[in-house]
């Protein structure tokens, strides 16, 4: 009978230990998530990398909105809202370098 209370006991235990742990990597995760932050600039500080590969998808398209990206304190892109030919407007994002990632059908 001793013996079953203390597997009991030392079950619980263990799992109340995977669950703390599964709990602080979730929390890990959403962390990571939320210090994401935009910064939004004039379409005059994007790089001619941007401009031009915007320009050259889709040629009638104007850039309405420009923002940088940051994870914590880490510069890590462009978002550029554009208004296409067809009067819907588009996110697109390009990488640090003004490289397009996603968007404009790409």
């Amino acid at each position: 009978m001793k013996k079953s209370f203390l597997m009991l006991g030392l079950s619980l235990i263990s799992l109340g230990s995977y669950a703390t742990a599964n709990s602080v990597f979730s929390n890990d995760i959403i962390f990571s998530i939320q210090d994401k932050t935009k910064e939004e600039i004039s379409i005059d500080e994007l790089p001619e990398s941007v401009k031009q590969g915007i320009a050259k998808k889709h040629p009638g398209a104007v850039i309405t909105t420009a923002y940088k990206w940051y994870r914590g304190d880490k510069f890590i892109g462009y978002e550029v809202i554009v208004t296409k030919e067809d009067k819907k407007d588009e996110s697109v994002k390009f990488d640090k370098d003004g490289k397009l990632t996603k968007g404009l059908d790409n």
